[in-house]
């Protein structure tokens, strides 16, 4: 395997009269079990001036792993009755507290409890596994002199389920998430799980005044107080010249749908919908949006044309403050017990930044949404409703003029995904200035700030060339023209489709070459292909046809993985 480098990412060059050639054509290689040994190893590109070759130094270093590990639920610990014992011990005792907190406290205890039962009860299983090695070899003697085997088939039982539970246990650290059932190739995964160990780990970084940080202290100080100020709150204000373009959209029949009575069947289907080891993730606009971008591309009629925004939002879901949310909702129209609920959900998130696999110091945040939460998106858009509400109304008094694609169609103003925005208007002076006027003032109430260095403009053919820079450098963003994305997807369309959809064979490329088909069997690579690699074109395949070129190259990268092919040696098909 690949030890990778630090530093320069080349180690051969080759001038020539107009360019010069760099490839990393040196590289340090071990063997998985050499790699346990030394997981710490660094390989560092080394300056030769007397040859066109870098040289290698490999620094044989040790990664710190003796510090206090976050709770973690163990999955092995489901082979054990005492944690279904322990958790419903838990849960089972009355508190007095208040209904919006009493489940917070309970998930805590039960931590601490399974902490504390794994410890004293449960045990080690690599220290299960040894003793029970030492007692099978000294049952085994036993057997071929009395003939009695009955004590070994117990303890071959014991090994064997004390192997399973290594295997979930390396299986979990490794986060695969493609392997649904497998057999015990505890080697695979302790290899995926050190390399992400390595990967991850953190030697020394830039401070705020760009100087680098190597002590471990250090290092610590200086994440947690760069992770410290996004989650503070900037005391918006204005809020009213926002939240009253907001109109009431709840019912009354959808705030009792919401307040009904939850079922145990909710629940457990709500429960069975995530991943077996983890919460679920974030879910169109799409191709209202491409159709939109290919008109404006190809319109080349009337006196002014269009320009699309695309928006970034700096740290959108870090910087979402909790008044402002509050206040939306209510405007909306829902329920005061369900505003209640959400709150909740967003106020009583607490942070520790995890650095090389250890918790540091804890962090209270004042706005802000988790990441990764399945409700963050929902409640991200219901955020953006101000901003929907003064586009709208800047559009209805005729500041901001929309896109139609054809006579007598809806007119399109902006499409909203999460924290994605587009936004639509006619290339003009004016209009630019009411989009900015728009902006400045959704920026004042929500806390929101646009990162200029990553909102990109588009223009429609038909706009002017001194409109368009002036316009560009007003606003202060990039404008697109070539095979920029939306949505993970390019959302300008040309002739050349090889060229279009080169990205997605580069991403099945990245993914197979990143695996270490050598620790899987043919079948664990036939796994792998179907979760991961034939699922990477699905998302735009939803939009776009695939050339039939790039199928078929696709096939065969898969075949060459599937049986086991290294760059130029053949198997046979």
């Amino acid at each position: 395997m690949d030890l990778d480098f630090v530093g320069f990412p080349f180690t051969w060059h080759k001038h020539y009269p107009n360019f010069t050639i760099w490839e990393r054509l040196d590289r340090a290689v071990a063997t998985n079990k050499w790699f346990s040994m030394f997981a710490g190893t660094k390989v560092h590109h080394l300056d030769v001036t007397s040859s066109d070759h870098k040289a290698l130094w490999i620094s044989l270093e040790h990664m710190h792993c003796n510090f206090q590990k976050p709770f973690r639920f163990e999955q092995m610990w489901l082979t054990d009755k005492g944690c279904s014992d322990t958790v419903e011990a838990v849960w089972s005792i009355n508190c007095n507290e208040s209904w919006d907190t009493r489940v917070l406290r309970k998930i805590e205890s039960c931590g601490v409890a399974l902490s504390k039962w794994s410890k004293k009860s449960f045990g080690s299983v690599k220290k299960q596994l040894e003793s029970a090695h030492k007692r099978l070899k000294a049952t085994e003697n036993h057997a071929i002199r009395s003939r009695d085997s009955s004590r070994m088939r117990l303890l071959e039982d014991e090994v064997n389920q004390l192997l399973d539970n290594k295997a979930k246990m390396w299986r979990q650290r490794s986060k695969i998430a493609w392997l649904r059932d497998s057999d015990r190739d505890t080697r695979f995964f302790h290899n995926k799980a050190s390399q992400r160990c390595r990967r991850n780990y953190i030697a020394k970084l830039h401070d705020a005044n760009g100087g680098w940080c190597s002590s471990q202290d250090q290092v610590n100080a200086t994440i947690v107080d760069f992770y410290q100020n996004p989650f503070t709150s900037g005391s918006p204000s204005n809020f009213e010249e926002v939240i009253e373009t907001i109109p009431h959209v709840v019912t009354d029949e959808m705030n009792d749908m919401l307040m009904a009575e939850f079922h145990i069947e909710e629940v457990e289907v709500a429960l069975k919908q995530m991943a077996p080891l983890k919460a679920p993730g974030p879910d169109d606009n799409i191709s209202v949006a491409f159709e939109t971008l290919h008109y404006m591309r190809n319109h080349n009629k009337g006196k002014s044309g269009f320009m699309a925004l695309n928006l970034d939002m700096s740290k959108a879901y870090d910087r979402l403050e909790w008044e402002y949310m509050e206040r939306v909702m209510i405007k909306m129209g829902f329920h005061t017990r369900w505003i209640q609920l959400m709150m909740m959900c967003i106020t009583t998130a607490s942070y520790s930044v995890l650095i090389n696999g250890e918790p540091h110091r804890h962090i209270t945040p004042t706005r802000g949404l988790r990441q990764r939460d399945p409700l963050s998106p929902y409640l991200f858009l219901m955020y953006t409703k101000g901003l929907h509400g003064l586009i709208s109304k800047a559009a209805h008094n005729g500041d901001i003029r929309s896109v139609s694609l054809c006579r007598n169609g809806p007119r399109i103003t902006h499409l909203f995904f999460a924290d994605d925005s587009l936004l639509f208007c006619k290339a003009r002076e004016e209009e630019r200035q009411s989009l900015l006027e728009v902006l400045a003032k959704y920026e004042r109430a929500s806390g929101q700030q646009i990162n200029h260095t990553k909102t990109t403009i588009f223009f429609s053919k038909s706009t002017n060339a001194n409109t368009q820079i002036t316009i560009q450098n007003l606003l202060g963003v990039i404008a697109i023209r070539h095979y920029e994305k939306y949505l993970g997807l390019p959302s300008l369309m040309s002739h050349n489709e090889k060229e279009r959809f080169t990205y997605i064979k580069q991403q099945v490329w990245k993914r197979i070459r990143r695996w270490k088909g050598k620790l899987l069997s043919q079948a664990g690579r036939e796994i792998l292909i179907k979760a991961v690699v034939q699922s990477l074109p699905t998302y735009t395949m939803a939009c776009f046809k695939l050339p039939t070129s790039l199928c078929h190259n696709l096939e065969c990268m898969i075949c060459r993985f599937f049986l086991g092919q290294r760059g130029d040696n053949r198997k046979i098909h």
